[in-house]
């Protein structure tokens, strides 16, 4: 037993003249001192002219004293999973997806409706569309969906969002 503990001593102390000496054996490669930020650039229109034209449309149709539009917002950020024995797995199915708008009450920020412009990628069916479709029905948050368009008719978008204020 006693060799044994003092084998383990040696190569803990082994290990740490090795960190000291060599701390750069220790080091991710992936630390940001090493990163290439180069390679991002900003982009220059955040939303598409469509969106740009939708979200004006919106700005005027609702009230924004009762109401507030957010652009692009992850669905991780919208839903979250209350399960922690699968988190993991239904967290990383929707990090990486998001809604092009999400209307909120003013007062609490609570979501009242989620609206994806469908641009012509968007009328093909594909799965993407659908887990969010599904997703949405299943948690009983509205999500509308829209045909992009270069103008809309601002009583029939008022309309169709008086449903769901």
């Amino acid at each position: 037993m006693l060799v044994l503990f003092t084998i383990l001593f040696f190569l803990l102390l082994l290990v740490l003249l090795f960190y000291y000496k060599y701390p750069d054996l220790f080091r991710s490669s992936r630390s940001a001192s090493n990163f290439d930020y180069t390679r991002y650039a900003v982009k220059k229109y955040l939303m598409s002219r469509g969106e740009s034209l939708f979200y004006s449309l919106l700005i005027d149709v609702l009230d924004t004293d009762k109401y507030v539009v957010f652009v692009y917002v992850r669905l991780a950020d919208i839903f979250y999973i209350p399960l922690r024995n699968s988190r993991r797995k239904y967290l990383m199915k929707i990090f990486p997806k998001h809604v092009d708008f999400l209307v909120c009450n003013k007062k609490f920020y609570n979501p009242l409706f989620a609206i994806e412009l469908d641009d012509p990628i968007h009328r093909v069916k594909n799965d993407s569309d659908d887990f969010k479709n599904h997703l949405f029905e299943s948690t009983g948050l509205p999500l509308i969906r829209v045909p992009e368009s270069s103008s809309y008719d601002k009583a029939v978008i008022g309309s169709l969002l008086s449903k769901y204020l």
